[in-house]
This record gives C-alpha cells, structure tokens and sequence, in this order.
C-alpha cells in the first residue's frame, strides 16, 4: 500500500515538473508579446483554473452522474476546441512568412490574451 503510494506520488511530482501548454502559450505570449498581454493570459489561466477547481470541489461528479449528457457535451465541446487549435496550427504551418512579414508583430489586446489564457 505504501509503495503504490510512493509511486502515485512520485508520478505525480514529475508531471508537475514538466511543462503544459498553459506554460508554452505564457512563454510565446511574454517573448512576442507585451508584458500586459502576458500577465492576462496568466490572469486568464489563473481563473480559469480556479473555475475548474471550485466546480470539481462543488460537486461536479455529482452533477455528471445525474446529467451523463453533460460529460458528453464538455468532452465534445473540448474535442471541437481541441481540432480548432490544430487547424489554426496547420494553417499558420503552411502559411510560411514572406521576408516583409518576419518579425512583425500583429497587435493584440490584453483581453484577447486574457481569453486566451482562459480557455486553455
């Protein structure tokens, strides 16, 4: 028993080690961007966390048992997100830069990273 949990935790520590993609849209955002469009996407990320914990802890299995269609719905929404982003990453990997077009930054409000960091 002890052992199992040693190695849950050990598990655990190392994926708390490496780096998501909210540390990656963070990192891009505060090298391309502005500082204050980086510390909204923190913001926007922070929130959206704590979204995601204070319903988790209110009962959310609870909810999903009751409303299985539910579950379904947010796993598919996610699903629809998810390919979005894919497609948005294609398009852009095509999309090679002209010589005039390097290294100019396209402007962004700080809401804009907000919701970004929101919804990663």
């Amino acid at each position: 028993m002890l052992s199992t949990l040693f190695t849950i935790a050990a598990v655990h520590l190392i994926a708390l080690m490496s780096p998501g993609p909210d540390c990656f849209i963070v990192m891009q955002t505060a090298v391309g961007r502005s500082r204050k469009e980086a510390l909204c996407c923190v913001l926007g990320i922070t929130l959206g966390v704590a979204f995601w914990a204070a319903l988790s802890l209110l009962g959310l299995q609870w909810l999903f048992e009751q409303f299985a269609w539910l579950q379904q719905l947010i796993m598919f929404l996610g699903g629809l997100y998810l390919g979005w982003l894919a497609f948005l990453l294609l398009r852009s990997a095509c999309n090679k830069p002209t010589a005039s077009r390097q290294n100019v930054p396209t402007p962004r409000s700080g809401f804009r990273s907000f919701a970004i960091g929101l919804l990663t």
